[in-house]
């Protein structure tokens, strides 16, 4: 009866089950799905005709049975859009006259869902299907008024979530960031009488040699002849005094800890950031593992041991070492970047792609540029083009790194770990041949994702140029600070945040967003790395809104071993440094504590002369990070 009448069978199993969903387990879902796949794949017939009930019958088996359908699942799902005429679920009130209202109503509510929307040819870009899902729950209200409540709140999720993903999107896009006021500021309060000092040497008369110069390249610019002179100047009090305030200026630009480039390299992409977000990819597929930091030694890759049953302890132990091999290789990659790459180089033999060497002809074409009359904010504009076109160039310089050298290390490095395991498990070792079919299609999806994750971090790379002028709640900021966190980590991990005095609750200049994820991240890595609980770790975030401040204090749970006297001591460690003002030095080190540079965002962002920040553990079993903000620092 099945073969002959596929169609009566849907229209009864689909209308059944959604008015009674109980009865799953006596609809033969299975079994007509089974027999519908194999009529298909031998080409014995298409789709059954009954277009609505047919991917309903796959959702009911998605639920209930397995996901092994569920693309067939999009093809039903567009099969019966398109026998109706139109591309997008939004477009169906136009038809409803023609269809069972219950059988409309399931199919947008469980099926035109962004997981099974994805698939679909009417959509380009992720934001469509986003904003199609929020059509859908308006008509949705509609037709099923008696849960019009469960539908609202789906919308108010899916546009917080659609605030959160812009939100971190234009964080993404100000990691390399220059905070010219505070640049300014600080070149007025420390060299504007140096610049003074120079500025009277030239009206002494003593820029005759200079003004000549000026006049041979302006020739030489009109003519547009192509000529680079080297003309040396003479070694006088004039010349140390104009090369050293360019010097001092790039020191600032680029090494300041309150506002130099550094400083947001540090922060936002060399303290474990960009190790995550490359990371991430291969962690998803189980093919790297974390340093057994007491034995140096690599963890061993559990999850493949456990699924390559079929294979010999030998193979086992080859596949091992090889996946601990690759971890390695790819962590030294990584370190590579970030020694070699994202370091600023102050001398032409310096490591470093952020080129900040300044050459004689930087220096004599800025001095050239420099006139008796010239004022000292005209000789800032000046100095800071040219490091802004050098750091354009660097920018351009590591975004080329990373699209070819990076991508092809990248590449090679997994082509030759999916080689070197399908060698082994060949059968040249003696051994029988062994079905590496899911580890080798896992290295392959890999390289893709790798790929992908390679791109956005040649983005990070782009000169801050995003607008965050918008207001926020520093609720969102830990919410952007662990969705962050979540999709560059494969730890599990989540936050649960409490309001305190909410009605004095006040929204936060957007100015500042990126410094209070800064925080954030900073506190939920540690948590992440150090908690060492049988759960997933949990940061609790208790928000108070005082009248002078706001308050934010996270705890989280941690083993006991971790309360040890070393972790005490290297805590106290750090507040001795931290009141003998050492932070400013130690903000830059990488492998250090991040609570140096909570302590420096709080101080220099915030502009916290006395920032407020605590830390330590209670009774051995938690852990507390507590800071605070001054309202009038927010809007100052």
């Amino acid at each position: 009866m099945l073969l002959g009448r596929l169609d009566d069978c849907l229209e009864l199993i689909s209308s059944k089950y959604i008015a009674n969903q109980r009865l799953h387990h006596v609809l033969p879902i299975e079994i007509i799905v089974n027999t519908i796949e194999k009529l298909i794949v031998s080409g014995e017939r298409d789709r059954p005709s009954s277009a609505i009930s047919l991917p309903i019958v796959y959702d009911i088996y998605a639920r209930h049975i397995s996901n092994n359908y569920d693309a067939e699942r999009s093809y039903a799902y567009e099969d019966f859009l398109t026998l109706k005429g139109i591309e997008r679920p939004s477009q169906i009130k136009a038809i409803l006259n023609e269809l069972d209202i219950e059988k409309v109503i399931y199919f947008l509510r469980y099926i035109c869902v962004e997981p099974v929307m994805h698939r679909s040819r009417a959509f380009t870009r992720s934001i469509e299907i986003t904003e199609e899902r929020i059509a859908v729950c308006r008509i949705l209200i509609e037709l099923d008024p008696a849960h019009q409540e469960d539908y609202e709140n789906e919308i108010r999720e899916i546009v917080q979530q659609l605030t959160i993903q812009k939100r971190i999107q234009q964080i993404e896009q100000s990691k390399i960031y220059i905070d010219t006021t505070s640049l300014r500021a600080a070149a007025d309060k420390k060299l504007r009488e140096s610049f003074n000092r120079y500025i009277s040497f030239r009206k002494e008369g003593l820029d005759e040699q200079l003004l000549l110069i000026k006049r041979v390249l302006d020739q030489i610019n009109s003519k547009k002849q192509q000529a680079l002179i080297f003309l040396d100047f003479p070694e006088n009090e004039m010349e140390d005094v104009f090369n050293n305030l360019i010097k001092d200026l790039r020191d600032e630009f680029v090494s300041s800890p309150e506002h130099g480039l550094d400083k947001y390299l540090s922060v936002r992409i060399r303290h474990g950031t960009l190790s995550g977000e490359l990371r991430k990819p291969l962690e998803t597929y189980n093919l790297i593992t974390q340093r057994d930091h007491k034995t140096e030694k690599y963890k061993p890759n559990e999850y493949w041991g456990s699924r390559l049953t079929n294979a010999s302890g030998l193979i086992n132990k080859k596949i091992a070492e090889r996946l601990a091999q690759f971890s390695a290789e790819f962590d030294q990659f990584v370190k590579y970047i970030l020694s070699d790459w994202v370091q600023i180089k102050k001398e032409p033999k310096g490591k470093g792609l952020f080129d900040f060497s300044l050459t004689d002809a930087d220096l004599k074409e800025l001095s050239i540029n420099v006139t008796p009359d010239t004022t000292f904010e005209q000789f800032l504009e000046g100095v800071f083009e040219l490091f802004n076109s050098k750091l354009e160039n660097s920018l351009k310089t590591i975004r080329a790194a990373i699209d070819t050298e990076a991508k092809e290390t990248v590449n090679r490095m997994l082509t030759s770990l999916r080689n070197d395991l399908e060698h082994y498990a060949s059968g040249s070792y003696g051994t029988s041949y062994t079905d590496l079919t899911d580890l080798s299609n896992s290295i392959l999806a890999a390289r893709t994702g790798m790929q992908n994750a390679l791109n956005r971090v040649a983005d990070w790379f782009k000169l801050s140029k995003s607008d965050l002028n918008e207001p926020f709640y520093a609720e969102e900021a830990v919410e952007i600070s662990r969705d962050t966190l979540i999709r560059i980590s494969s730890e599990r991990f989540n936050v649960i945040t409490a309001t305190v005095n909410d009605e004095n609750r006040l929204s936060l200049p957007g100015r500042h967003l990126s410094n209070l994820v800064d925080i954030f991240i900073n506190v939920f890595q540690n948590i992440i790395k150090h908690s060492d609980t049988e759960d997933a770790p949990l940061g609790e975030v208790t928000i108070t809104y005082q009248k002078d401040i706001v308050r934010f204090r996270i705890e989280n749970a941690v083993e006991r071993a971790v309360a040890s006297r070393a972790a005490k001591s290297k805590i106290r460690a750090i507040k001795d440094a931290m009141e003998k003002s050492a932070h400013s030095r130690l903000v830059t080190s990488e492998g250090g504590t991040g609570f140096h540079k909570i302590r420096r965002i709080i101080y220099d962002d915030f502009k916290d002369a006395s920032p407020i920040l605590d830390f330590g553990f209670i009774n051995n079993s938690r852990f507390f990070v507590d800071f605070s903000i001054r309202i009038e620092r927010l809007y100052s």
